[in-house]
């Protein structure tokens, strides 16, 4: 802990430290230990319940060596000097929370692997948008879209299948190819108050 000369103790070992000799706001160095029902303790104060503070939100795990402040029968953990191991779950925030911003002017995401979101909803608003995948995957029971002007471009095969496939142009509708075809197993039906062949 704290000394008299304002710097951390090098003991390498904690032994129970009676509350009084702590000052209030005293920051101390202590290790996470896990007792034997799995909950989060720290030798040097077995009574004391830990919590993080509100600026240090990551997941606390045994071997942490972190830097806490003690406010009665509290724990509070201000920052985390060590993680006993990186493999870890970083975790900002947590249910009791009821929004979390990000401001900045560019921020990045970068997963080595994946990148997972999950939410009952999900908004994403931008005046440009850009998605670069070799390969894309969507599922969904209805897909609804909207645009004032629309243009695709597909360079190799444009396949569409469906039990029903519907073309609604209010003014006009043009087909163009080299090859062109048409087939129907059943019926096939053109109709037109002209009709033009050739």
């Amino acid at each position: 802990m704290y000394d008299s000369t304002n710097r951390y103790s090098t003991n390498a070992t904690e032994t129970a430290i009676p509350t009084t000799d702590v000052r209030p706001s005293q920051r101390i160095l202590v290790t996470i230990e896990s007792a034997q029902d799995g909950e989060l303790v720290v030798k040097a104060f077995p009574r004391h319940k830990i919590k993080n503070a509100w600026r240090c939100q990551s997941r606390l795990a045994e071997g942490d060596r972190v830097e806490a402040i003690i406010d009665g029968d509290i724990l509070y953990v201000t920052d985390i000097i060590f993680s006993a191991s990186m493999n870890q779950t970083l975790m900002l925030g947590g249910k009791q929370y009821k929004k979390i911003i990000l401001q900045a002017a560019e921020i990045e995401i970068t997963g080595s692997k994946h990148i997972h979101c999950t939410a009952p909803d999900i908004s994403l608003t931008s005046r440009i948008s850009t998605l670069v995948s070799d390969t894309i995957h969507q599922a969904t029971k209805l897909f609804f879209f909207r645009a004032r002007h629309s243009y695709r471009q597909t360079e190799q095969s444009d396949i569409t299948r469906a039990r029903h496939i519907i073309h609604d142009a209010q003014q006009s509708y043009s087909l163009s190819s080299e090859i062109g075809s048409i087939k129907s197993s059943a019926v096939l039906k053109i109709n037109g108050n002209q009709i033009h062949m050739g």
